[in-house]
């Protein structure tokens, strides 16, 4: 499989807010966003019930959610953390571009989208793509960023 290949989700359009999530429409079906705390964002993307895995445990904090909207960014906060929808569009009449995230909390980005950027496209490999197999998911995250695996509970990627 190569990334550069994958055709990029585009249509990115907000549906509706409820108290505790945010639903949009997308090329490849719902993409609903949730936060589970203030530090946790959950995002879930397809029309499809999914099964429910324990990755996280204990119950959401059920704390209230804002939405707003302008020129193409969706911006979601939940008190410190704030998640950053960019459709890529501007203006009424744009062509649908690769929609990307930013994930913010106290005010640090954790999770942005890839910087690689390509001379004909705004990314060289999309930020959410539909494979044969599943989902492609590509960020780019701060140095030291903790990321679950790798045999222990929380560790980088910078392994030897």
């Amino acid at each position: 499989m190569d990334p550069q290949n994958l055709t990029a989700l585009t249509g990115l359009e907000h549906v509706r807010t409820f108290h505790d999530r945010v639903l949009f429409t997308t090329t490849a079906g719902t993409l609903a966003v949730s936060f589970w705390d203030e530090d946790m964002v959950r995002l879930r993307l397809g029309d499809a019930q999914v099964n429910q895995y324990p990755i996280i445990s204990g119950e959401p904090a059920d704390k209230p959610i804002t939405y707003e909207q302008q020129d193409g960014i969706h911006l979601i906060r939940c008190g410190a953390g704030e998640l950053r929808l960019d459709s890529g569009r501007r203006g009424q009449d744009a062509s649908p571009e690769p929609f990307s995230v930013t994930f913010s909390h106290n005010g640090r980005q954790v999770v942005q989208p890839s910087p690689d950027g390509h001379f004909v496209r705004r990314f060289r490999i999309p930020p959410f793509a539909r494979t044969e197999k599943g989902w492609f998911f590509s960020v780019a995250l701060q140095a030291g960023a903790p990321i679950y695996g790798f045999g222990v509970n929380f560790g980088t990627l910078n392994k030897l």
